[in-house]
């Protein structure tokens, strides 16, 4: 287990993905090959919980949270606005899903996240994506179990790759739905993480900094 330190601790997804597509040199460039790699490593993580190598798990989903932030990068999706416009049903800062007494501004989403940051309403980091999802859907996860979960990520995985490979030149009309699958393979990937009791900001630090340690040995 690293330390995670205090640059990298309580960042939006974004901001994550801003920082580790500065030592994404080595990957792939192109979004379905790279997306292709996201596929690879969940079927990795797969044949690691059915055969229960803890250790392999974790480094396994350390690695697919990773690539899941430098796909999302190469479609030209920011994660942080597809996580809000995929849950548009409740406000973030109280989890009431109808009236409260929040600003408004904390009631998502809005039409302007779509291809731009929104700071005033993405500010949320990955630590708090994690709990508020946790808190939302831990208990029905845990009763339909890991093999369950795993199978939906999946099953969002082969959506998201089905959307990357329809999508042309990216615009507007288009980028919603990408957006969308996105958000739903990286909230599946952090129900897993919740399952397994991990902590997604741990993991996604974990391949930064082999990567980083990597590139420094070979200066």
């Amino acid at each position: 287990m690293f330390p995670v330190p205090r640059s990298f601790r309580n960042r939006r997804p974004t901001d994550l993905q801003e920082i580790i597509d500065g030592q994404a040199h080595g990957l792939p460039s192109s979004p379905i090959t790279c997306f292709a790699e996201v596929s690879g490593l969940a079927s990795d993580v797969e044949r690691a919980l059915r055969h229960n190598q803890t250790a392999e798990v974790r480094e396994t989903m350390s690695q697919l949270g990773y690539m899941i932030l430098v796909s999302a990068t190469r479609s030209h999706v920011f994660m942080s606005n597809a996580l809000a416009l995929k849950y548009p049903g409740f406000c973030l800062r109280c989890q009431k899903r109808r009236r409260c007494q929040c600003k408004q501004t904390d009631r998502l989403p809005a039409v302007e996240l779509i291809g731009q940051p929104a700071p005033h309403l993405v500010r949320y980091s990955l630590l708090t994506w994690q709990g508020r999802l946790h808190r939302l859907y831990y208990a029905a996860n845990r009763k339909n179990g890991l093999v369950v979960t795993w199978g939906r990520l999946m099953a969002e995985i082969g959506e998201a790759w089905r959307e990357i490979g329809r999508r042309g030149s990216p615009n507007q009309a288009d980028h919603y739905p990408l957006h969308n699958e996105f958000a739903d393979v990286f909230a599946w990937w952090l129900a897993l993480v919740n399952l397994l009791d991990l902590t997604a900001e741990e993991l996604i630090y974990e391949v930064y900094s082999a990567r980083a340690n990597s590139s420094r040995h070979q200066a």
